[in-house]
């Protein structure tokens, strides 16, 4: 993987357990009408739970309670689709993991074995 982003090795799974999930927030450049995402993922296998929320900001410190959940999707696939029920104008979308599936040690990613994922790709679509 040349780009992306990618979560570290958790021993336990697939959901994650010693914390609500991880993430990363993308910055649209403006507020754009988002209806749906399409993610390009590393590791296929079961099983991968992708949530979407609208945010207003970039920290990381903004509870996740206070964003608005956009829509969720699971896969055992290298590929995710968020549908989006009801589109919302946003400029900040938080890609966020709740499960992880299992993969060995990746040298090329100076990765361990362990129940991981990284976004290779994330497409929104208004």
């Amino acid at each position: 993987m040349s780009t992306g982003w990618r979560t570290n090795s958790y021993k336990d799974g697939p959901k994650i357990l010693i914390k609500p999930g991880v993430g990363i927030v993308y910055d649209l450049g403006s507020a754009q009408k988002v209806s749906a995402a399409t993610l390009s993922l590393r590791y296929g296998s079961d099983h991968t739970t992708v949530e979407l929320y609208a945010t207003d900001s970039l920290s990381s410190s903004t509870p996740l309670a206070s964003m608005k959940r956009l829509g969720t999707a699971t896969t055992s696939s290298t590929s995710a689709k968020v549908s989006v029920d009801k589109p919302v104008k946003t400029r900040y979308v938080l890609v966020w993991l709740t499960a992880l599936p299992y993969s060995g040690a990746d040298e090329t990613n100076y990765s361990d074995a362990g129940y991981k994922q990284a976004i290779t790709n994330v497409k929104f679509t208004g």
